[in-house]
């Protein structure tokens, strides 16, 4: 069956330290095949009737954002996901907002997970994935309820059509399509969709409903190729206008500036509410929380955030940052400068979600952009 992830550590060669890169899945045949839109959401529709959950973007107020789909609805018309990213990042499905982790004094049974078929994931939250891998899957605890989550769920990634103004992938390292970390990515001319496998689940998918796919030519993938140049330079042409796309790139770009006038300058405008932490793809800080019910007890993971004023507290009372400025530096050190060491990778996907949902209206490309002066 396709939905047979395996999810797979191994060390990245001439790497110092525990830098390691997570492998899911098994490399594919890199296999180029097209099917009508209307027919890939007919192909889904029958997904679901055989007890597959299908997540796709519906454009809600004019941006899409994830929702669980019917065969009904897959069967109206062909799938719309979008022009770029959905308004939330696809970390809640694999990580959700509040998960519970066990049970005490009580019946502990849940239901199994079905097997998910996630369509429209962009490369920002592909590279997102990347990270979370990291945290979740490495070392001698993984944990069990992200793994099986990523082990049920085949990623369909789609090219982004038509960058936000807020998008600057490609000043991070990465750019507006998926090359590695999905197990099919499709690309949209708006009439037939292009497909490139790029795991074995992948080409299971494909093999098995061999009858709707037809093999593409290598004249789909230079078209595909050049209309991807065209939007990836839409989106380095912004970041050059904001001027962050510095010779040496935005790797450590905190190191040696933990006393630059910017910390306390943004922090001004921070309101403490979190969002940039929730809406960014990569956070993934959490607290446990321990509810009573039924007579028993079960315990949440739930969302943290590091711009709470509490974050940091620890037993006694202490609080070893107290003020928002070095709260503010924590979050980006983290992005640009610890994963970097740890993974060898941006934990700052360039998605642009922070700068839409920042109450104070801090915007992080500002912030970097003072930072490389």
């Amino acid at each position: 069956m396709w939905h047979a992830t395996r999810l797979r550590w191994r060390e990245r060669p001439g790497s110092r330290g525990d830098r390691r890169t997570i492998e899911v899945g098994e490399p594919g045949l890199m296999s180029l095949h097209s099917i009508a839109a209307g027919s890939f959401a007919r192909l889904l529709a029958d997904e679901v009737r055989k007890g597959a959950e299908v997540i796709a973007p519906a454009i809600v107020n004019g941006r899409p954002c994830w929702r669980r789909t019917t065969a009904e609805a897959l069967e109206s018309g062909p799938l719309d996901l979008g022009p770029a990213r959905a308004s939330e990042p696809i970390k809640a499905l694999f990580f959700p907002p509040r998960g519970e982790v066990s049970r005490f004094f009580g019946e502990d049974s849940r239901p199994d997970l079905p097997d998910r078929i996630l369509v429209g994931a962009r490369q920002c939250d592909l590279a997102a994935l990347r990270i979370l891998d990291f945290v979740f899957l490495e070392g001698p605890f993984k944990d069990p309820f992200y793994a099986a989550r990523r082990g049920k769920t085949l990623v369909i990634s789609a090219d982004c059509n038509e960058p936000y103004e807020t998008c600057f992938c490609t000043a991070v390292e990465g750019q507006p399509y998926a090359t590695k970390g999905y197990d099919l990515n499709l690309s949209d001319d708006g009439s037939t969709l292009l497909f490139e496998t790029g795991s074995v689940q992948g080409d299971r998918f494909v093999e098995e409903h061999r009858v709707a796919f037809g093999r593409a030519d290598e004249t789909a993938r230079r078209v595909r190729d050049e209309a991807r140049k065209v939007i990836a330079n839409q989106i380095e042409a912004r970041a050059k206008e904001r001027q962050l796309e510095p010779a040496g790139g935005l790797r450590h770009v905190t190191r040696g500036r933990e006393e630059h006038e910017v910390w306390d300058a943004r922090a001004k405008d921070c309101v403490e509410c979190g969002a940039c932490n929730f809406a960014c793809p990569t956070c993934h800080c959490f607290y446990l929380l321990d509810v009573e019910s039924g007579g028993g007890v079960r315990r949440f993971a739930d969302w943290d955030a590091c711009l709470y004023p509490k974050f940091a507290r620890v037993a006694g009372g202490a609080n070893p940052r107290p003020r928002r400025a070095q709260r503010l530096l924590n979050r980006l050190e983290k992005k640009f400068s610890f994963f970097c060491d740890t993974t060898d990778a941006l934990a700052c996907t360039g998605c642009g979600r922070c700068v839409e949902a920042c109450a104070g209206k801090i915007d992080i490309r500002d912030m970097l952009k003072e930072l490389v002066r």
